[in-house]
């Protein structure tokens, strides 16, 4: 063996400097001693701060100070470097960053780099997210730099403004539970990304008091980014003397992103001879991340002639307020006939599981 050799392991542990597999190491590197802290840089300019727990000759593992375990390949890394002491948790946390997509979507990691335009995002520590720059709203710091516990938040999507649907839907396994003015309560679960189904009751109160029934279901999809689309059947029951049905087969159209958008929807209601549409227009507009302005249009007319003179013409403005998967959006119906007009404040809360 040539002397060079025995140098190798004096070099690592004497506090020295050594360079091993191309990569620059600074003091006595002991993976098996839990007390020392690392630096790693990488040829990327990342920073790492944590501590060594294995090595091999391809793969270099790390240890965050929030637990996360890192793995870096060794043609990566630049350099190693021991730390005197035990640092401060706070000190070598890597700095966080929130990263939120034009879809609403909220997610805290880290930055690794941008190129192509392509932002690549490290999540969770050890899962790199790319995401194209025209899908990325902004870029933040979380907790002023600080290390929060890592976690992804998903903004509800709006799959109805107030009254009128859009073209967003629920996702694979996902239950919504709504409430609109504390009366009227229902539930929807995504069977599918493009499909779901639901149910809900209103009870009518006063004479001759009766239940009405809903049954719900929707197909939903994203033409592109910015185009989605919606459709589905609803189906409405009245019990009480009789038992009355109608159907309301509709079609939404939603321009924008979840948080931010522009709709448009048309229904028809099937429940007598004469033919009842609905025609709406809204939209949604997002103020900051948990406030958002909406405007629901509707206008209820007949086939006849004098189906806009006898039509109701409804307008609901409001705001909505989303923290997390609970969302409350108060405002205020208005609804105009003939000449005649009445306001009802309008409240609401929807919850994601």
């Amino acid at each position: 063996m040539k002397p060079i050799f025995f140098l190798l392991p004096l070099l690592l542990t004497s506090g020295g400097l050594a360079t091993l597999s191309a990569q620059t190491i600074v003091g006595g590197l002991d993976p098996a001693d839990t007390l020392q802290r690392h630096e790693i840089l990488t040829d990327q300019g990342d920073r790492f701060l944590g501590r060594i727990f294995q090595l091999n000759e391809q793969t270099i593992h790390l240890r965050l100070p929030d637990g996360q375990e890192l793995s870096l390949l060794r043609s990566r890394v630049k350099t190693i470097r021991v730390l005197d002491g035990e640092a401060p948790a706070e000190e070598t946390a890597p700095m966080k960053q929130i990263l939120v997509t034009t879809r609403g979507e909220r997610f805290v990691g880290r930055v690794q780099r941008m190129e192509n335009d392509t932002v690549y995002f490290l999540f969770q520590g050890t899962t790199l997210l790319r995401f194209p720059m025209a899908q990325v709203d902004y870029i933040t710091k979380a907790s002023e730099g600080k290390s929060p516990p890592l976690e992804m938040e998903d903004y509800p999507t709006h799959t109805e403004i107030l009254l009128t649907p859009t073209g967003f839907g629920l996702e694979a396994g996902e239950w919504q539970y709504r409430n609109v003015m504390a009366f009227y309560n229902s539930v929807a679960y995504g069977m599918t990304d493009h499909f779901s189904l639901g149910a809900g009751i209103l009870p009518i109160i006063g004479d001759g008091a009766f239940f009405l029934f809903s049954i719900s279901s929707k197909l939903s999809t994203e033409i592109s980014p910015s185009v989605h689309l919606g459709g589905g059947l609803n189906l409405w029951m009245a019990t009480g003397d009789g038992t009355s049905v109608a159907v309301i087969p509709y079609a939404a159209l939603s321009f924008g992103n979840e948080t931010s958008f522009l709709n448009l929807s048309y229904g028809r209601i099937l429940a007598d001879e004469e033919g009842l549409n609905t025609l709406a227009l809204g939209g949604m507009v997002r103020l900051s991340p948990n406030w958002q302005l909406y405007l629901d249009t509707n206008l209820l007319f007949y086939d006849d002639e004098e189906g806009f003179e006898d039509g109701v013409f409804m307008v609901m403005p409001g705001a909505s307020w989303t923290k997390k998967q609970n969302r409350l959006n108060f405002g205020l119906w208005l609804g105009i006939q003939l000449g005649d007009a009445i306001g009802i404040p309008t409240a609401t809360y929807l919850r994601r599981f």
